[in-house]
This record gives structure tokens, C-alpha cells and sequence, in this order.
């Protein structure tokens, strides 16, 4: 059955990327001063999330902590600083910025926002649904790209300050004219099926009882198959056999495309390597339905919903 990346969390993004508009110095500045232009501050990796207060103090929901550009509270802030993610189907520009002085405290910093909004990690922002599931992946997008501007300040060919250019597209070093590009870490997870069985495992950092696919990062000059079989044989001495591919999820922590797969083994017996994961182990289809109703009887799960991993086993699980 054909599965549609879109459903995923931090996928489907609405906003058009203007990826020949961001090239245009002079469309760029205009867009910085247009009224309509609204931009997402974070403070570090948490995003201004507008939170909204039910009558009992309840909290129901939020969204984006969109603010106009002239916003008083980010003067400090340079306009290179101001990284374009796109244009609105009405043509507005969004742009995302990291709002944090190094010298500044944060609880002092973010009460100057107080009135619009708070600052939360994304991953609580999506694991509470405070936000709709295509503005999550407009925070992811602004989550990856500021934090890669935050991170690659230096010119790794010279070391020389590098500055941003299209927008955030890029950076461009002035010292020796070398550009560099926003990463993105390509990352294998992967379900792997032995008959009515499928292998899960479990790292030292996992929830309590909690059970996943396995993954992991994708070599140089390697494919998408042979990194799946590697990184099985590594971590359980499983040998795999038939690739497939199902779907992938950016996954914004910090910037990964985590691309889904199903694969079959040729072997059952498991001799793991605990510098990768903790435990591993088979489990039925009856099993994994159980840990899916979390009525398992061992009180063992699978990861949530907004994580690919889940549509990985529920695919095993539903026979499609």
C-alpha cells in the first residue's frame, strides 16, 4: 500500500519556500518592511508558542507566536538575522530569527515576551498538540534552519566569520568566497519483519517499557538499502534481506530526514551490541497491538504518534 509522507508530523508544510524570490536582494529588503510580514522568534530551540486560556485556566491549544517585524522587543536583532521560510498563499512573507543574546538571561529574556506567548520546546509542543499539524512543520523548518545559521557562524574552510545570504539560504564566507548550505542528516529507520514477528529495541534514553524500530545515520557513499542492512547487522547480527520503502519525516532535532523502511530478515537469533542499543528482541503481531492499546501485559509500548516509528509497526501490525 502506498503511504503518503504528508500525514506525518513536521510534514506538509504550507508555505512556499520562494526559493527564485529569496535570490532577489532588493524583493528581500521589501519584504522585511512590509507590514504583512510576520516572523516567529525563538529563543534558542524553543519557539513563542500563543497560548490560549480556556475559562477554568485550562489550556486547549496555541499557535505560532507569529509578531510584525517592527516589533519593539527585537530591534537588537540584525536584518540578516531574519531567515525567510516562505511566502503564505496570500503572499505573505514569514521569516524565523533566534531572538537569544549569549549574555542574556533566559527567564529575564523571554518575560519581555510574556504578553505574546511562551517559549516551549518543540517537542513538547507537538507531544501536548498546541499547535495545528502543518504550523508544526513550519516550526520544525524554522527550528533547522536557525539553528544551523546559530551553529555555522565560521567558514570551515578558512574559519573566517561567514554572513547569511538569500534569505538564510546560505552562508557565504566574504574571506575566500566559499558557500555553505543548510545540512540535512540523513537517517534510515527501519522495521524489520521475520514472518508473523518484528524486531524492536529499546535504547538506554527510552521511556520507561518503551520499544522502537531501529535507525541510524546513513555513510558516505552508501544507500538507503545498504544502510539499513549494515546498521541491522551491527546492532543485532540480524542479516537482512529485501529493502522496501514506506515513508519519510523531517525530524527537526536537530535536522535529520528520517527515511521509514520495511525490511525482511534472513535470520532470527539476536546477539546485540550494547554500545548501540540496550535491549532487542521479536515481537508478535498480538504483541505489538497490545503495546499499541498500551495493554501490554509486560506494560511495554511503542513511540507516539507524531514519531515515524509508530507508522512503521502500525503498518506491520494493520497486514497492509
Amino acid at each position: 500500500m502506498a503511504f503518503n509522507s504528508d500525514f506525518h508530523c513536521f510534514s506538509d508544510n504550507p508555505l512556499d519556500r520562494a526559493q527564485a524570490e529569496r535570490r532577489d536582494s532588493v524583493w528581500l529588503r521589501q519584504q522585511l518592511s512590509a507590514p504583512s510580514s510576520m516572523f516567529i522568534p525563538f529563543q534558542g530551540e524553543k519557539p513563542l508558542i500563543a497560548l490560549n486560556q480556556g475559562e477554568n485556566g485550562e489550556n486547549p491549544g496555541g499557535d505560532i507566536g507569529w509578531l510584525p517585524l517592527a516589533d519593539e522587543r527585537i530591534r537588537h536583532v540584525e536584518k540578516s538575522s531574519f531567515h525567510l521560510l516562505g511566502n503564505t498563499s496570500r503572499g505573505e512573507a514569514r521569516f524565523a530569527c533566534d531572538i537569544h543574546h549569549h549574555n542574556k538571561d533566559f527567564d529575564e529574556e523571554a518575560a519581555q515576551f510574556e504578553g505574546a506567548g511562551k517559549f516551549i520546546d518543540l517537542r513538547s509542543v507537538v507531544m501536548q498538540g498546541l499547535v495545528s499539524p502543518r504550523n508544526a512543520s513550519i516550526l520544525a523548518q524554522a527550528k533547522s534552519l536557525t539553528g544551523w545559521h546559530k551553529s555555522h557562524q565560521f567558514c570551515s574552510t578558512c574559519g573566517a566569520a561567514s554572513v547569511p545570504a538569500d534569505g538564510g539560504l546560505r552562508r557565504h564566507c566574504p574571506s575566500c568566497e566559499t558557500n555553505h548550505f543548510p545540512r540535512t542528516d540523513p537517517v534510515v529507520i527501519m522495521l524489520i519483519v521475520h514472518g508473523n514477528e518484528c524486531l524492536l529495541g529499546r535504547g538506554a534514553h527510552y521511556n520507561e517499557g518503551q520499544y522502537s524500530t531501529l535507525a541510524g545515520f546513513v555513510d558516505q557513499g552508501e544507500s538507503i538499502e545498504e544502510a539499513v542492512r549494515r546498521e541491522i547487522k551491527e546492532e543485532t547480527r540480524i542479516d537482512v534481506g529485501d529493502v522496501t520503502y514506506h515513508s519519510s519525516q523531517p525530524w527537526p532535532f536537530p535536522s535529520s530526514l528520517m527515511i521509514g523502511c520495511h525490511g525482511q530478515a534472513l535470520s532470527h537469533d539476536i546477539e546485540i551490541d550494547d554500545h548501540e542499543i540496550e535491549h532487542a528482541r521479536w515481537f508478535s503481531r498480538r504483541e505489538v497491538s497490545l503495546m499499541i492499546e498500551k495493554n501490554h501485559p509486560e506494560n511495554l509500548i511503542i513511540p507516539p504518534k507524531f514519531a515515524i516509528a509508530h507508522h512503521l509497526i502500525r503498518h506491520f501490525v494493520d497486514g497492509d
